[in-house]
């Protein structure tokens, strides 16, 4: 599904509760993708969360981890993880994702954050190999660097 063509997320479908069923949520946007999918296309799968798994009850660490390595390696998804306020890496390393699509975000920088993960989705997008540019790729410094700073 092409993104333009997504519904925008209204603020009754989004309340924060203190807690996070991180890997229920990767697991039920997994299941949403692979049945929007078209034949052939490229997939993307963004995680940008400011919390721990804390709440999970469909899935585990271990289930989620086997799923998206079979994502990327048998599908060539592109799974991105981006956290604020803890590992980013240690959390994402623990579910098998590509070090170089893994970063820290500021909260204050999400504009920053946003701007990179298009450009890094454009790139995998765009590449001749999708497979390989979701495996060997990543995130640039400059790209890191915006995810920090807030724009001014």
């Amino acid at each position: 599904m092409p993104a333009g063509s997504c519904a925008e997320l209204a603020s009754e479908e989004y309340q924060p509760r203190a807690s996070t069923p991180l890997l229920d949520a990767v697991g039920h946007g997994v299941n949403v993708l692979d049945k929007r999918k078209e034949p052939g296309a490229r997939s993307i799968l963004a995680v940008m969360t400011d919390g721990l798994e804390n709440a999970s009850r469909e899935y585990t660490k271990d289930t989620i981890k086997a799923l998206l390595d079979r994502k990327q390696k048998e599908d060539g998804w592109l799974v991105l993880y981006l956290g604020a306020g803890h590992d980013a890496w240690a959390q994402a390393g623990a579910l098998g994702l590509h070090a170089g699509n893994v970063a820290d975000f500021a909260k204050e920088a999400v504009g920053g954050t946003m701007a990179a993960v298009a450009t890094r989705a454009r790139r995998y997008a765009m590449a001749t190999d999708a497979e390989e540019e979701a495996r060997s790729g990543g995130f640039t410094d400059r790209e890191r660097s915006g995810m920090l700073k807030r724009k001014r």
